[in-house]
């Protein structure tokens, strides 16, 4: 509301906006309080985009790359996240920001000589953090990964972990509070 002032080297007074010059463009400016523009209205939203964990302790195959089990979600703003087979389907084509925590254990706290996580498209590895320590792991060690990739509205991603635990049974840490093993993934604005 009001008037803007600007004044010209030539002494000419500009006083008004042209109200339908103002609107122009793909992002609608408000005017005399009406017609408030949003971020999710002119298409600038990050989603879909969802978060999950694991809400338990899970062991998993030994020196075998096995699907990490984030079966409980903390959001999912289109429902793409899927807890059965812990997978993410985008509804919406476009570049996405991936994050996964996981921390792997060896069975009573022995040691253990390698391991990591992946993060799968379409059952094939896009992205992965792994280390190959020769047995001078302690018995838990934290694995963090983040990747960006361009998907269509049929892609899935999925996160694979890995232990060769010399004990035999390597477990995936979980639980509520605080969360140990993650994964999360959001669709980035204007990329």
């Amino acid at each position: 509301t009001g008037t803007f002032t600007y004044e010209a080297a030539s002494g000419a007074n500009f006083t008004a906006l042209d109200a339908d010059n103002v609107s122009a463009g793909t992002l609608a400016i408000a005017r005399g309080g009406t017609g408030a523009a949003t971020l999710a209205a002119a298409g600038l939203v990050n989603t879909p985009s969802f978060s999950a964990y694991t809400s338990a302790d899970s062991s998993f195959t030994d020196a075998t790359w096995s699907k990490a089990p984030f079966n409980t979600e903390t959001f999912d703003s289109d429902g793409c996240y899927d807890t059965t087979n812990y997978r993410f389907t985008p509804a919406v084509a476009g570049k996405y920001l991936f994050l996964s925590t996981v921390i792997l254990s060896a069975e009573a706290d022995s040691n253990f000589d390698m391991g990591g996580i992946r993060l799968y498209k379409n059952g094939a590895t896009i992205a992965q953090t792994f280390d190959d320590n020769g047995a001078n792991f302690p018995y838990k060690v934290t694995f963090n990964l983040s990747a960006v990739d361009i998907s269509d509205t049929d892609d899935y991603y999925e996160i694979y972990i890995y232990c060769d635990d010399t004990s035999g049974s390597p477990i995936i840490l979980g639980g509520t509070a605080p969360i140990d093993s993650s994964f999360t993934a959001m669709k980035i604005i204007g990329a």
